[in-house]
């Protein structure tokens, strides 16, 4: 039950404040100009629902081209996470054919692999472009 309210103020954050969310969970620069557009969050496939994805344009890393910023929200980890993010970085690229750079937000290092808990912060990259 707490996860789906936390999921919830997380999409509540979201529609409030979204570049907020961005610069504050997806690595974007402060100073960056940019302009963020919201994606469906419904993927068109059965209980594949996004957290937020959001067409980004102006970023450094890819100056004047679109990419989706993918952010995911989960109040512990539990081992389905890879796969439940991957599918959605799959599912985001297939439909839109664009860069997407997924970040997970876990909200307690309760349950985290070992290595996983050792490292705060860690990034990892899934590109079909």
């Amino acid at each position: 039950m707490a996860a789906k309210r936390i999921d919830r103020s997380f999409k509540v954050f979201a529609d409030q404040d979204t570049p907020g969310l961005v610069y504050l969970f997806a690595g974007v620069p402060l100073d960056a100009a940019i302009e963020i557009e919201r994606i469906d969050r419904d993927l068109a496939l059965p209980g594949l629902l996004v957290d937020n994805a959001f067409l980004v344009r102006g970023l450094k890393a890819s100056p004047g081209r679109l990419r989706i910023l993918h952010l995911e929200c989960e109040p512990r980890w539990h081992r389905g996470i890879p796969r439940d993010t991957g599918r959605y970085v799959q599912v985001l690229d297939l439909k839109y054919e664009l860069l997407v750079d997924s970040t997970l937000v876990v909200l307690t290092p309760r349950g985290f692999p070992g290595l996983l808990a050792r490292r705060p912060r860690c990034s990892a990259a899934v590109a079909a472009h």
